[in-house]
């Protein structure tokens, strides 16, 4: 386990609370845990230092975090896990002694997490991701062509750098700690702009693709992807479909 973890509970009026917890020190904190990759930016953000340990120790209410830590922990709730490992409140940054210890164990760490969570989206303004995103308008978009004759196949119109763009190219990815994350953690879920992705070593998929790319579907679904129906028509035909 981590030194340390960020813990969600519930208040009884049934508000969302955070507080900073030390496994080393209370051996009763155990179980599942999610870690969280993130991209610190210029901005000033909460983080846990020697001034504002005890403080984070007591408990926050989740609506004063901003709003990336939000989301992480909106994640974890949704998965029905209540522990959190995040760099900036779980490792305390004005102490050089404990981040070298700290950073000694982040093999570790990600290796035994469930998840890693990967914020893959830049925040400009005060909002949460699950608030202002449209979940109902990620539906795959299937095509009936008309030009073969008795075809009766469905077909997927399907963005082939889909991934590229929303993941491998985003900002993250930049970042030179997330090499080691994305490698040992068992699974990644990556919030992007535009919808959910996750890859482990069995899958790649999205919240459009949930059973992974359309091109990795067997014939026996009915479907084929966009662009074996283009090999099977004319350059004209698939000029007009590209364009």
């Amino acid at each position: 386990m981590p030194t340390r973890l960020v813990e969600i509970l519930l208040t009884e009026k049934g508000h969302a609370q955070w507080r900073l917890r030390s496994v080393t020190n209370e051996p009763d904190i155990g179980g599942k845990y999610l870690t969280v990759s993130h991209r610190w930016g210029t901005s000033q953000h909460l983080q846990l230092t020697k001034a504002t340990f005890s403080a984070l120790e007591e408990g926050k209410a989740l609506c004063e975090l901003p709003p990336k830590y939000r989301d992480a922990f909106t994640v974890a709730r949704h998965l029905s896990v209540k522990l959190v490992w995040i760099d900036s409140l779980c490792i305390i940054q004005d102490l050089k002694e404990d981040w070298l210890h700290e950073a000694s164990q982040m093999r570790d760490v990600y290796a035994n997490a469930m998840c890693n969570i990967a914020i893959a989206l830049d925040y400009h303004e005060d909002s949460e991701y699950f608030s202002t995103r449209l979940a109902t308008a990620l539906k795959p978009i299937f095509i009936h062509p008309q030009w073969i004759p008795n075809l009766v196949q469905e077909y997927i119109l399907y963005e082939l750098d889909l991934w590229n763009t929303e993941v491998h190219s985003s900002k993250l990815n930049y970042r030179g700690w997330l090499l080691q994350e994305r490698f040992l953690a068992p699974c990644l879920l990556y919030l992007t702009k535009q919808q959910l992705f996750w890859e482990s070593g069995e899958v790649a998929a999205c919240e459009m693709y949930p059973n992974g790319k359309p091109c990795g579907l067997t014939k026996s679904s009915g479907h084929k992807c966009l662009n074996q129906l283009l090999a099977q028509g004319s350059e004209d035909d698939s000029a007009v479909l590209n364009a």
